[in-house]
């Protein structure tokens, strides 16, 4: 029942679009009324099983995805995983909610992590740091990280993230500013 119930928010309302249904507020005050259980309502009612936990990590998407990026992570930080890709997208996303808060330094932290187990996504990651580094006029990290991403779009099984024409003039327009900076 409790599985069944969870593809169904999943397949119907979620893959839908309906992502309010999937974490209603008000679910709970009226959850027998309905014939499905929202993510929310199994991350809370079943925490310490497989699809409670899957739940979290459904739940903390449905959040970023309406904007409410404290609840975000809140409910992603609660989702545990063994697979890399996904260890890597959780913690992206929980830095992509820190940066919509201006919190730039828990973002760069998180996307640290997120790109700390070398996956197909590593290149995406690095060049999120790259510009935040670039957005905070910290021009020798974000030189560093450019760098990182050139080398993994030469070897073969990692996401290409931007062209090589536009990485170039990235890499020469951050060695500039860091030079004319550090003056």
């Amino acid at each position: 029942m409790l599985l069944k119930s969870f593809f169904y928010t999943k397949n119907f309302y979620f893959l839908k679009g309906y992502l309010k249904e999937t974490v209603d507020e008000n679910y709970y005050k009226n959850y027998k009324k309905h014939s499905y259980l929202t993510f929310k309502f199994i991350s809370k009612k079943y925490p310490f099983t497989k699809i409670g936990n899957l739940s979290n990590y459904y739940t903390g998407i449905v959040y970023f995805k309406l904007g409410k990026y404290k609840k975000s992570i809140k409910y992603l930080k609660k989702f545990k995983t063994n697979s890399k890709t996904i260890f890597s997208i959780k913690y992206s996303i929980i830095a992509d909610s820190y940066f919509k808060l201006k919190k730039y330094n828990k973002a760069i932290k998180y996307y640290l992590l997120s790109s700390s187990k070398k996956n197909f996504y590593s290149t995406l990651f690095y060049y999120r740091l790259a510009f935040i580094f670039l957005f905070k006029k910290d021009y020798k990290n974000s030189y560093k990280y450019l760098l990182k991403i050139k080398k993994l779009q030469q070897k073969k099984g990692y996401y290409h993230v931007i062209d090589n024409k536009k990485l170039k003039k990235y890499l020469t327009l951050t060695k500039i500013k860091n030079y004319y900076y550090l003056q």
